[in-house]
């Protein structure tokens, strides 16, 4: 099956994992593994999981954006490469062919020259991969490299605008022309050379640019005169458009994001960007909000660097180089969508086609160890052995793949999933604060590391939060750094894992302890002396180990420090109450007892001060919270960000990019200033992380990009609009007839092994059943 996902995920809630049990050679009995025997035939063993949510748009690997959705792909997947477990390695995983039939051959020196790659190029650059010749989809039909080109270019297609487009046009795994390929004719107007005396108006009213129709590049990024790259959108009502000139806008939009350039639009627009709220623009400068159709702009696919030289071969050429381990970790791309099923379901949507692959059973198609069968949408799914897979057959999976289905049902209670659990229902649950009494120490349950990180975070735009404002409440002290700091010092972490979590630990950081930056030796990034510079100069540590994150006395003198400024200002009065509105998925009780946390150590930090008895947080259950803080709609909210475990880089992205939840930080405006190599640079936020990703420093070596990326930390911890509080440990109880392919945790990549390909069952279904009816199906964990 496939064995990562790179992205990374935000995640509002725990999901789904398999997580931890041991393996006891010996007996067959309940929780005990089996003899080791492989499959007999004829029985059934039958993995019983579930999903948090039922709210499934896609499961096509173009399209899919939940983890729930990235479950249901999973089991029907096979990647180019594997890391397997070898508990004889040096680091007990080996990287093995799936797919491939071979290592990858760097074929560097055969393009250099061409294709963007320098004449002097010798490595890194493009790759060619030799596919198994006995690949085949779940109905028997042959997989040769067309359907892996043909998949690329359904995911890049200008036509289409898939969800998932950039995992190919960006990051490690970027490929030549994917960018221009994707964007199909429509080039802004600032790269191009042009200049607002270029944008002529004609006879039938219609303003074009060397004949070719001009937009207003509303909803698409866009690079103004000044060189910053903008969705201008995203800014607009933030910095003072009207709500109504907003709203007209997108009204106007196609979509792409575009909207016809007319009379009105000039006028409308230039009225807001030469206004005091965005800086007083000239006329001229309208010129960086502008893009064009131009049908020699555009790329066609033979021009990207995706090559099928016959049948069984792919060449992939990066933009930038890429070797060792992330060539795998991102790399080299090996998803598969079936041509002739995405193309029966293609229709037109607006101005988009867009395929409904992967929304059942006749629309998706298998090309890993299991197929779906059975699709009950928000209810039920079912999967059995896609016996047409390559890895039954090859003698390289002895052993291996012991389970035959595999079901999942929709469960979003977590009562619910304990008690279906208890009855021998679920193979596995998470666990909750308030199962920790009752399982915590039970034999069955295990904890695991997780690369999330729980973390609280601030609006700090202050007209949205004082339009917001009612009779005698502030929310505008909000907007001072000193309030955000005395938040920050006012938290006991270690006491926050305890009461509110399941065993979380607490975090300091913006990045988890569990994040590897080196991962040829498994090196964590949190233990490199840039990171802990960076946290003991955050919070006035000397080492590490000293940092606790808790300082009441100073959290006392920032409290009234705020509240000073804010007095002064004209913004809160003598009778006003400080309510901050804490918008969570839900108002179960695991979430009541953060919100009360945050209540109790804000009034505790507030004695003595004129804020004292005057601060009050209220769980507001919103289960679109994410959405709502983009938007300014929420004051705070509690965010989890993980996933790429491997790749500490990526995670700037959640944060100076517009996956970013923090409505009033600006990642275009808010610098950092870091020494590099010497010399003290100034950049902006979006400015760090690109240049840190795909520009000046991606390939520079590893001490000069573990300096940026601590430096990055340091500037948006030192904001405190982020407030690090937990590092996810999941707990999870096991089912007593399940093991895992090992006995501890391995280690960040492979965990605890048990994904479905060394999952192990002490007892078939049968036998399982019977087991439990014997125990009154009420199993005692």
């Amino acid at each position: 099956m496939k064995k990562k996902l790179v992205a990374i995920l935000l995640v509002a809630a725990m999901v789904l994992s398999l997580v931890a049990c041991g393996k006891d050679n010996g007996t067959s009995e309940p929780g005990k593994p089996s003899s080791g025997e492989s499959n007999d035939a004829g029985k059934k063993y039958t993995f019983h999981g579930y999903l948090s949510s039922g709210v499934i748009t896609s499961f096509s690997p173009t399209d899919w954006q939940t983890n729930s959705e990235s479950t249901l792909m999973g089991p029907c997947m096979s990647g180019l490469y594997s890391f397997n477990y070898n508990p004889d390695a040096e680091y007990e995983y080996d990287l093995v062919p799936e797919m491939a039939a071979a290592m990858p051959e760097d074929v560097t020196t055969q393009y250099a020259g061409q294709y963007g790659i320098p004449a002097d190029a010798t490595e890194g650059y493009a790759w060619k991969v030799a596919l198994r010749q006995d690949l085949k989809w779940d109905d028997g039909t042959p997989i040769t490299s067309k359907d892996y080109a043909y998949t690329v270019e359904q995911f890049l297609s200008p036509d289409m605008k898939n969800y998932r487009a950039d995992s190919y046009t960006g990051n490690v795994g970027e490929l030549y022309n994917a960018k221009a390929f994707f964007e199909g004719t429509f080039g802004a107007a600032v790269p191009r050379g042009k200049t607002w005396a270029d944008v002529v108006k004609g006879a039938d009213g219609k303003y074009t640019i060397d004949g070719h129709q001009a937009f207003l590049a509303w909803n698409m990024p866009t690079t103004l005169v000044s060189g910053d790259s903008y969705v201008i959108k995203d800014y607009a009502v933030e910095y003072g458009m009207a709500q109504e000139t907003a709203d007209w806008l997108d009204g106007l939009m196609d979509a792409r994001g575009a909207v016809e350039l007319t009379d009105e639009v000039i006028e409308k627009f230039f009225a807001w960007t030469s206004s005091d709220d965005w800086g007083n623009e000239p006329e001229e400068d309208l010129i960086g909000y502008i893009a064009y159709d131009d049908p020699a702009l555009a790329c066609t696919f033979d021009q990207v660097g995706y090559l099928t030289p016959d049948e069984y071969t792919i060449v992939q050429i990066l933009v930038n180089p890429c070797i060792g381990f992330y060539l795998y970790y991102g790399g080299l791309h090996d998803e598969l969508v079936k041509p002739d099923l995405y193309e029966a379901n293609k229709k037109q949507v607006g101005a988009l086609i867009k395929s409904s692959y992967g929304t059942s059973v006749d629309t998706f198609a298998s090309y890993g160890p299991y197929k779906m069968d059975e699709y009950q949408e928000g209810k039920y799914v079912h999967y059995t052995r896609n016996e047409n897979w390559f890895g039954y057959t090859d003698g390289n999976h002895e052993g291996m793949y012991q389970t035959t289905d595999i079901e999942y049902q929709v469960v979003e209670e977590q009562s619910t999933r304990l008690s279906l659990f208890l009855q021998g229902k679920l193979d596995d649950v998470d666990l909750v604060s308030d199962n920790i009494p009752d399982y915590g120490l039970s034999e069955y349950t295990y904890y695991t590391p997780e690369s999330y990180n729980a973390e609280f975070a601030w609006n700090t735009n202050f007209d949205m939060l004082k339009s917001r404002e009612t009779e005698n409440v502030c929310k505008t002290i909000f907007t001072y750094i000193e309030w955000r700091q005395a938040f920050a010092l006012s938290l006991d972490r270690q006491d926050y894992c305890k009461s509110c979590t399941s065993g979380y630990e607490p975090s300091y950081g913006i990045i988890s302890d569990y994040y590897i930056h080196d991962p040829d030796h498994l090196a964590k990034y949190r233990a490199t002396p840039q990171a802990q510079a960076t946290l003991c100069e955050v919070y006035g540590a000397d080492s590490v180990d000293e940092l606790s994150g808790y300082d009441l006395a100073e959290a006392k003198r920032l409290l009234q420090v705020a509240y000073d400024k804010c007095y002064a200002d004209g913004n809160i009065d003598d009778d006003d109450m400080v309510v901050v509105e804490f918008h969570i998925k839900s108002a179960e009780a695991e979430n009541q007892r953060a919100v009360d946390f945050c209540t109790n150590s804000m009034l505790k930090a507030a004695e003595g001060t004129s804020l004292e008895g005057r601060i009050k947080f209220e769980l507001i259950a919103d289960p679109d919270y994410y959405n709502n803080a983009k938007q300014g709609a929420c004051d705070f909210i509690r965010e989890n960000w993980g996933g790429a475990a491997l790749n500490p880089y990526t995670m700037m992205g959640c944060y100076c990019t517009d996956k970013s939840n923090e409505f009033g930080f600006d990642y275009n405006k808010h610098t950092a200033t870091i020494t590099v190599n010497g010399e003290t640079l100034t950049k902006t936020m979006i400015e760090w992380y690109n240049a840190l990703l795909s520009g000046e420093f991606a390939n520079a070596d590893a001490d000069t990009r573990l300096t940026i990326l601590s430096g990055m930390e340091k500037a948006l911890l030192l904001y405190y609009h982020i407030v690090p509080v937990a590092s996810w440990t999941t707990a999870a109880m096991r089912s007593q007839r399940i093991n895992f392919g090992a006995d501890h945790f391995v280690n960040v990549l492979m965990g605890w092994v048990n994904t479905l390909d060394h999952l192990t069952y002490t007892m078939d279904d049968a036998e399982w059943e019977a087991y439990c009816a014997s125990q009154n199906n009420q199993l005692t964990y």
